[in-house]
């Protein structure tokens, strides 16, 4: 991040889930005007620095996954990113293009653009079970994602969609829609889950 940037996004980040619970932040990931992020422990040296691929994209949302611990970068052409940060210089390991994320019928979810991602943590694997309103066979759905949660904490991608829906990846299967459902009518802007009440807050514009 350059000397003169300023920074537009900052982002606790955590080591664990049980810091997450407390509340003790680790380390933050700041993104700055220059469209680049950086990795910073306080009271540490460690820094790293995080650059997008080079077709130059603009950052739209940066976020951490605990259970991979792994950054996870959505860009302005709707490609998602997942970084490695362990050194200087994030390591770029997959880049999947929207075009690449399937419904069970192996139907690309393209027909809307992504226009806001948050990503929820449940503590029960069975909190929010997988189905997706615009496929009929419920057993090709489920047989598609297969064993992809483990035994308790679990961690999803929530992509609000240009058209209105809202689309649920979970973050050991990025390739494959996990949930689909329709609430707006609108583009959406802000997705939130409350987890005590198993609720999904949304608006659009």
């Amino acid at each position: 991040m350059a000397v003169d940037s300023d920074i537009l996004q900052l982002v606790p980040g955590f080591d664990s889930i049980s810091n997450l619970d407390e509340h003790k932040i680790n380390f933050t990931i700041s993104v700055g005007s220059d469209n680049s992020a950086f990795i910073q422990r306080p009271n540490q040296n460690f820094k790293c620095t995080l650059y997008p691929p080079p077709s130059a994209q603009k950052i739209e949302v940066i976020k951490h996954s605990i259970l991979l611990d792994r950054v996870i970068v959505l860009l302005s052409n709707c490609s998602i990113c997942m970084y490695k940060c362990e050194n200087e210089t994030a390591l770029l390991e997959q880049i999947i293009k929207q075009s690449e994320i399937k419904d069970a019928e192996d139907k690309s979810i393209m027909i809307q653009e992504i226009t806001s991602m948050e990503l929820i943590r449940t503590q029960d694997k069975n909190a929010i079970p997988p189905f997706d309103r615009e496929i009929l066979n419920e057993h090709l759905h489920l047989e598609k994602m297969g064993n992809v949660c483990g035994e308790t904490f679990q961690e999803f991608l929530a992509l609000g969609m240009s058209k209105g829906s809202v689309y649920l990846i979970h973050v050991n299967k990025l390739n494959q829609l996990y949930c689909r459902f329709t609430v707006h009518r609108e583009a959406v802007t802000t997705i939130r889950y409350l987890p005590h009440t198993d609720t999904f807050v949304s608006s659009s514009l």
